[in-house]
């Protein structure tokens, strides 16, 4: 643990969603992918879903991580 230190010492474990930045970030990254595979017709729904994840992880750092 004393190694990992300075990668450690930021991260705030009173509660797991305050630790869940990076899933977070990395799932809507996946989304992001996903959605321009699945919907490469479609740029509407290409462009809902981008916004919808945008608010969420806006929604989520104000929120959780002020």
């Amino acid at each position: 643990m004393l190694s990992y230190s300075t990668i450690v010492k930021e991260v705030d474990l009173s509660h797991p969603i305050r630790y869940m930045y990076y899933p977070v970030f990395l799932m809507r990254r996946a989304v992001f992918a996903i959605s321009l595979v699945l919907f490469a017709n479609s740029a509407f729904i290409q462009i809902i879903i981008m916004s919808v994840t945008a608010i969420v992880m806006i929604i989520y750092i104000v929120i959780v991580k002020p």
